[in-house]
Formats: C-alpha cells, structure tokens, sequence
C-alpha cells in the first residue's frame, strides 16, 4: 500500500483501512444478505436497506427482539424482485415495483416514547401467510415509503471492526464458548486494517485496534481526481439489544454474546451500557466495493 496520503488528512490521525465486506437487511430484522457494492440513495440509505418491514397484529413495525424467528428469514432482492426463504418453506418472490394498496403503520420513536405513523404498501395475503407460517405468528409483510426509511434519528449506516470482533471471539473463546458470526451484530461495513497478516502500516499510521470505530471521527478514500473524498461520517456508537443474542440457525435466545459484550464496555468506560459497533451517514450517490481501501480519521 502506498504510504502517500491526500494532503488534506493529516497522516498521523489515519488508519489505514479496507472494507472487509459489507451487507443489506431488504427485510428489517430478517436476514440479510451479503453484497459486494454498497451504494447510497439521494435520501441517504444504502440502496435495498431495510426496504420491506413486518408487522405484527396491531400494525406496528416489529424485530427480532419480539419474533426471534425471524432470524431464520433469509432476504434476498436483485433488480426486480425480493425473494425469501426459511426453513422448511417454499422461496416466495415478490415484485418489487407494484401496484399495491397503501396502508398506514406505526414505527417506534424512541426520543417520543410513542408511534409515528407512515404510509407503507401491503404485500398482500399470500405474503402475510406466508410469513405468519414461517416464523409461527399472526404477522404481515409491508413495503416502506420513503419517510418512514428516513424517518427522523435514523442512522442509516452501522460499522464494525474486524479488531473489535477479534477481541470478542478471544474473550467467548477463554470462557468454553463458541465465536460470535459478525452477521449476528448486523452490520453494514465490516472494517480491517492492513490487507494481509504482517503487511505493515506505512510511516506514521497505527494498526488497527478493538473498538478504534468508536474514535473514528470520518472515514476518507483517494477520489478519482486524487484529492481526499469523505465517504462516511461517524454518528456515535451502537447500544446493543439482545439481537446478538439470537442464534442464527436455530433461533435460540442466549445470554452471549451480549454479556461479553457488556463486559468489555464496562472495562473500557465504568458504567457503559454494551456497545458494539458505531453508527455512520454517508453522501448521496456514494459507491463503496469490497476492498476499497480507506483511511480513517482519529477523533481524539
């Protein structure tokens, strides 16, 4: 890797770093799916990000939290459709530009402490059974306007470590137990440093260690005319539910990771509640691929 940075970082603040991989959840708190381009919208959201909700009796959006089953949904979308699948059931494909009925739901707003309401397109029937039968439960499939995927205090991006989940998986290993899947946290951007093991960082830059996302003030890349670009501005980090918990192919809900999790934040800051991860926005039309290689730059 070239030790020449643009001008306008200061090389002692950079990391040196690269997109692992990165992934889109089509379905908010079913499965995702892998991607090798991650690109976002003119509204700010990655592209074919939580783009479909489920709902439960009473219209609300809902999560894993509620319907640990809904692990076991497995979204996948290509240019026209949006396809899923769970264990034991058929593939169901669903169009995903069409004529649908709008219907007005609630989405929780945390800050209020109460609903907002949106528009959102209903599924329709065949996908509502479909997905009560799947996950066990009386639940309904919408397709999401565009204010309630940009609904206030949304934070679109979700970026972890390769470090930090090192670190996790060392802790969980120490106590007898299994590591972690990174796919288990749900991010958008997974983050390494340098490309190779023993490939050194160049004059001036450090390595990348556990939970550096939570210090990472805006990550910047090389633009075509070889002046810096910032790609992602950090929006502070991620308080964990008992998502992680969940176990992705059984739906099992257990006490890890989140109690290492909780652990490791307490040792970093007394009192924490359990971080892991930190949340980003980037600028419209955005286009990040697998292996870009980016530099970070330090908040202190």
């Amino acid at each position: 890797m070239s030790s020449a940075l643009p001008a306008a970082i200061a090389l002692e603040q950079c990391l040196p770093l690269r997109l692992a991989a990165a992934w889109i959840y089509p379905v908010k708190s079913c499965a995702g799916m892998a991607v090798d381009t991650l690109t976002v919208l003119p509204d700010g959201t990655p592209a074919g990000d939580r783009e479909w909700a489920v709902l439960n009796a009473a219209d609300e959006v809902t999560w894993q939290g509620a319907f640990p089953r809904l692990a076991l949904v497995r979204a996948r979308l290509d240019a026209s459709a949006l396809h899923l699948d769970a264990p034991g059931m058929p593939t169901l494909s669903l169009a995903r530009e069409a004529a649908r009925p709008t219907r007005e739901i609630r989405f929780w707003n945390e800050a209020r402490a109460d609903f907002d309401c949106f528009a959102a397109e209903d599924a329709g029937e065949a996908a509502h059974r479909w997905l009560s039968e799947a996950v066990g439960e009386p639940l309904q499939l919408v397709r999401l306007g565009e204010a309630a995927r940009t609904r206030p205090a949304l934070n679109p991006l979700h970026a972890i470590t390769t470090a930090s989940l090192q670190l996790l998986n060392a802790r969980l290993a120490a106590r007898g137990l299994a590591p972690a899947a990174i796919e288990r946290f749900r991010p958008n951007l997974l983050l390494a440093g340098c490309e190779e093991p023993g490939e050194q960082a160049s004059g001036g830059e450090e390595d990348l260690l556990p939970f550096d996302e939570l210090r990472l003030r805006a990550l910047h890349r090389v633009g075509a005319d070889g002046a810096a670009e910032e790609v992602l501005r950090f929006a502070g980090p991620c308080v964990r539910c008992v998502m992680p918990n969940i176990d992705l192919e059984t739906a099992a809900v257990g006490e890890e990771p989140l109690a290492c999790v909780a652990q490791l934040s307490e040792e970093r800051e007394p009192g924490s509640a359990a971080i892991f991860g930190a949340y980003a926005r980037a600028p419209a039309g955005l286009c990040l691929r697998v292996g870009d290689r980016l530099f970070g730059e330090l908040d202190f």
